[in-house]
Parts: C-alpha cells; sequence; structure tokens
C-alpha cells in the first residue's frame, strides 16, 4: 500500500528542527511507525523496543543501548522501556545545540508522558497520532480489538479483570455521545464508580476514548456538568455496537451517535495532526438546550451540530443561533456538519458544512 501523507507530517520535521527530540504518542496501529520512518529513515537510524531482544538490552544496560544506536536515531515504542529517556536526556545536555537527535514513539499516552515530563521537559516537542482523518485517507484504519486489550490494556495501571473491563468498553460504546454518569454506569456493571473511573482513564491513556467536558461560563443558568464520552475511530465504535452492514450506518438508533462521534473525531484530529491542543467542548442547559459541539478560539466560540442528513435545513440551525444570542459578540459563525456535498448558508449566521471538510 502506497504511504498516505499525515497533516502532523509538516509539524515533526519542523519540531524536528527546532527540538532536540520530537515525540510521537497515540493508539496502537494509528500509524506514527509508518510517519516517523518515511520522514525521517534517510536520516536516523532505527531503534525498535518491540523487538524482545532490543527491549530486554534496553531495559539492562539502556546506556549501552544508546551507544550501539548512536543519535539520530528513532527509538520506536518507547513504553516498553521508560528508563531510556534518562539517558537520553543526559544524551542531550551534552550536545544541548544539535537538533532532531531523538524520534521518540509511544504508544500509551499516560506512562509515556509521566516519563517525558520528568525527563525531557524543555527538550522535545510532543505531538500525538490518531487514526486517519478523512482528509488523510481513502479508507479506514483498521484496530484488532482483542490485540489492544491483550497488549496494551494489561500494561497500564488500573485494570484487573479483562472480561469487565470489556464488558464497560461495550456499555461505553452504548453510550457513545451521551451524558455520562459514572455511578450509575457502575451499578449496572455491578463494580464501583473508582473502578470506573479507572477504567475510562485508560480507554483515555490509549487513544480510545475522548471524555469532553461541558463549556462553563456565568449566564444565569444553570448548566449541565457531566461529560460525554466518544470513541475516537468509528470502526472500532461500529465493532463494538455490532454493526457490520453500511446499511446500518445511515438508520437504526446507532446512526446518530455514530455520525456525531464522526464528526468529534475529525475536530480533535484537526487540533492534534496540527500538533495543537484540543479546544473543543459541548454545551448543555439544565433545561436541554444544547450545542454538540463548541471550540474554544482565542476569545471566540464556535458553535457546530452534527446532524445525520444529506439535506440540512434552516431548523437545523436553531440550537446554534440560540447559543450565539446568548454568547453575544463571543459567538463566532456556527455551523452544521451534516452529508451535504457542499457548504452553504443555512441562515445569516450559519453554514452547512460537509463532513471531513474542517
Amino acid at each position: 500500500m502506497a504511504y498516505q501523507e499525515r497533516t502532523l507530517a509538516g509539524v515533526l520535521t519542523a519540531a524536528a528542527r527546532s527540538f532536540a527530540a520530537v515525540v510521537v504518542t497515540g493508539p496502537r496501529q494509528s500509524g506514527k511507525t509508518t510517519l516517523v520512518r518515511q520522514l525521517f529513515d534517510a536520516t536516523h537510524a532505527y531503534c525498535s523496543l518491540d523487538d524482545p531482544a532490543v527491549r530486554e538490552q534496553a531495559q539492562r544496560d539502556p546506556g549501552l543501548l544508546l551507544v550501539r544506536f548512536p543519535p539520530p536515531v528513532i527509538l520506536d515504542e518507547i513504553q516498553y522501556a521508560p528508563e531510556l529517556l534518562h539517558h537520553v536526556k543526559l544524551a542531550i545536555d551534552a550536545h544541548r545545540q544539535q537538533r532532531g537527535r531523538y524520534v521518540i514513539t509511544g504508544s500509551q499516552l499516560f506512562p509515556l508522558m509521566q516519563g517525558v515530563g520528568e525527563s525531557l521537559a524543555g527538550r522535545a516537542a510532543v505531538t500525538s497520532l490518531l487514526s486517519f482523518s478523512l482528509r488523510e485517507a481513502l479508507g479506514q484504519a483498521d484496530l484488532n480489538m482483542q490485540t489492544y486489550l491483550e497488549r496494551d490494556v494489561r500494561s497500564l495501571r488500573g485494570v484487573g479483570a479483562l472480561g469487565d473491563f470489556q464488558r464497560q468498553v461495550f456499555a461505553l460504546a452504548a453510550r457513545t455521545g451521551s451524558l455520562i454518569n459514572f455511578e450509575d454506569l457502575a451499578r449496572d456493571l455491578r463494580i464501583t464508580g473508582k473502578t470506573v473511573k479507572a477504567w475510562v482513564s485508560v480507554l483515555e491513556a490509549s487513544g480510545q476514548v475522548l471524555t469532553l467536558q461541558p463549556y462553563h461560563i456565568n449566564l444565569g443558568k444553570r448548566l449541565v456538568k457531566r461529560p460525554k464520552i466518544y470513541f475516537l475511530d468509528t470502526g472500532t465504535l461500529a465493532f463494538l455496537l455490532g454493526i457490520t452492514h453500511v446499511e446500518q450506518l445511515l438508520s437504526g438508533p446507532s446512526a446518530g451517535p455514530l455520525f456525531e462521534a464522526a464528526v468529534l473525531g475529525q475536530l480533535h484530529r484537526l487540533f492534534l495532526h496540527r500538533g495543537e491542543p484540543s479546544r473543543l467542548y459541548f454545551w448543555r442547559t439544565a433545561a436541554g438546550h444544547e450545542v454538540d459541539f463548541v471550540i474554544e478560539h482565542g476569545q471566540r466560540l464556535i458553535p457546530i451540530e452534527a446532524k445525520l442528513t444529506a439535506n440540512p435545513s434552516p431548523r437545523d440551525a436553531a440550537p446554534v443561533e440560540e447559543f450565539q444570542a446568548l454568547f453575544g459578540k463571543r459567538a463566532a459563525k456556527g455551523y452544521v456538519v451534516s452529508l451535504c456535498r457542499e457548504r452553504f448558508p443555512l441562515t445569516r449566521t450559519v453554514d452547512a458544512l460537509p463532513l471531513g471538510s474542517f
């Protein structure tokens, strides 16, 4: 299969010119290794810590491994030997003026970021890569859920019985895009609320889900404070929901949440694949007034609705217009993302926008 250009590529090459190290995090099978080897194979050696022999040496004598693989070098799957990060720090400090010496990838965000924060603060540019966005690929990335459970989950803290954890994964998939009450979910699964939250953190750490927080501002109305949870890969979500035919994607009770998750996933990638922090929220009042997504862009707020229709109408823009009226000058032009073929105005302040055109 021919290499597909990734949006993050330009960010990585620019970062390698400014930092001694570049770190690429993200879930398994999101394309981290393919991307960094495409960009840096011509200039960097390659060291895969997925190789048991290499991993054993890295854990036993990390300094010797860096002698074996001197910079510039790609250190792939660093989560298998996080002790290497301290030795990378020492090597960087010995040659502070040199840039792009280390390109580091890792599949498990929380443990990796802890090591980066302790060892490479100020020395590394940290980026995230998710599976392909619609603008990056013609097809969909493939994720093997069993591999994820066996290889990633077992090495992350907070997970005991994989069977119970898997039940929670399916339960969360059924609640994608809905307000989450962790205590209610815990009662349904007959586990503790603390366990539910710990397992959600595991899903977040491995890049499977995003916990979307409500946008808060004191406008004299009581706002809903519970978060929403979305699966970031719609292929994984479809599998968990038992969807096996294309027709199921466009009809049935899961069609709307799937489309909403697809929009959220594209918006999240819009930030991460440009090397920026994600500034996404949702807005909902206790009275039930809601906008699916709100982007905080400086002092402006961009309201976005997701509608599974090929023919959005001005009526679909009503929640966005209500948000704009309430927030006044802070509210920017809003959008209704749908299956329409081209962008066009729905109202004076709201445009229809095709999915994948961000």
